[in-house]
């Protein structure tokens, strides 16, 4: 299972920590623009461990698409690498 060894519910620096090691300022932002879930109380964020998966699968999903998009585009040029045509 993902993130095991965390609690269903972490502060930032934990979702720092899963994301990679991302940097306060990106965290923040992801947070305050609603791209991961969270809950806001007083000056702290909480930030829910499946709001945090979600947020990979959906980039990761995105990642793929706009690959997608781009391999199509190539095809369509006719600038397509070899093996993927």
């Amino acid at each position: 299972m993902m993130f095991r060894n965390y609690p269903d519910v972490v502060d930032v620096p934990a979702m720092r920590e899963m994301l990679g090691g991302i940097g306060r300022r990106a965290a923040y932002a992801l947070l305050k623009s609603g791209e991961i879930e969270s809950v806001k109380i007083g000056r702290i964020y909480r930030i829910p461990k499946l709001g945090i998966i979600a947020y990979l699968c959906n980039s990761s999903r995105a990642a793929e698409e706009e690959q997608n998009r781009k391999i199509n585009r190539a095809k369509s040029r006719g600038n397509c690498p070899n093996g993927l045509e």
